[in-house]
């Protein structure tokens, strides 16, 4: 018992590696796509979240220092200290300038301080607002549907 070799059966066997080789290199190159798509998605929230825990953490500072908090055509506006840091004199005696948080054209929440704009959140959607006696409740949408609730503490009236 002879095992014939003909050229057709070799051809068929090295068509069958090729593809084999070819396929599994495709595989490996599509999973390693998927999972890094999933490394750079978490990264993404992960940037969101410190954006967002900055975001809130410059506006507790802001707040700590303001007086007279209202809602004005949509926007979180309030008096805050000129240098909260330079106290030489009683608070009272210090000069108040008024800031407003509100969504500019391109989606960002950003302070406006005597017209100058300092942007502090992107890819806002939408934000309400919500005034306590001692906090200020934040209820913010972004671009992509994710939604955020924050809590800030006011200063003083």
């Amino acid at each position: 018992m002879y095992l014939k070799f003909t050229k057709s059966n070799a051809t068929t066997m090295i068509d069958v590696l090729l593809t084999l080789s070819i396929s599994l290199t495709c595989v490996f190159l599509i999973t390693s796509a998927l999972q890094y798509g999933k490394i750079m998605t978490l990264k993404l929230d992960e940037t969101r979240e410190q954006e967002w825990e900055i975001f809130l953490a410059q506006l507790e500072q802001q707040m700590m220092y303001s007086k007279r908090v209202r809602i004005e055509q949509g926007s979180l506006r309030f008096d805050s200290l000129e240098d909260p840091y330079s106290f030489t004199t009683p608070i009272k005696d210090q000069v108040w300038k008024p800031i407003t948080l509100k969504i500019g054209n391109e989606g960002w929440l950003n302070y406006s301080i005597n017209g100058g704009t300092n942007i502090i959140l992107t890819s806002v959607g939408s934000c309400v607002y919500e005034i306590f006696p001692r906090y200020v409740k934040l209820y913010i949408t972004f671009k992509d549907g994710q939604k955020k609730m924050g809590v800030v503490a006011r200063g003083f009236d």
